[in-house]
């Protein structure tokens, strides 16, 4: 359980800190939507960054309390799930083929981070 924990951290950590210090960029590259402001971008990218030094905290030290554990990372893992394969269904999710894979992709490793989770506890 320990392992997934750390791959969840260095996964949601470097796509976070891609989205803090490269945002468009980092979107141009996924093939999705991007804006001239950079300030959602940044803001998805904080939170991705936020959720997983708290997971981290909780790796470190373990008989502290206050950070993300393994039953906070499925719900994490599950509603970015739906938050990323909803526009797929819509239709809305980016304007090119390669940023709508980019989505599935993104949104089926959650699915499946989440079920690994939920399999290990």
């Amino acid at each position: 359980m320990e392992q997934l924990i750390w791959f969840e951290v260095a996964f949601k950590g470097a796509a976070g800190l891609a989205l803090i210090v490269l945002p468009n960029t980092t979107l141009r590259i996924l093939g999705l939507h991007r804006d001239a402001q950079r300030f959602w971008p940044r803001i998805a990218g904080c939170l991705l960054a936020g959720i997983a030094l708290g997971a981290l905290a909780t790796l470190l030290t373990p008989q502290a309390r206050g950070g993300i554990g393994p039953a906070g990372l499925i719900a994490v893992n599950l509603s970015l799930a739906a938050g990323l394969l909803s526009p797929l269904v819509w239709g809305t999710a980016a304007p090119f083929r390669r940023g709508r894979f980019a989505v599935l992709v993104l949104g089926l490793a959650s699915l499946a981070l989440a079920f690994l989770e939920i399999a290990h506890i």
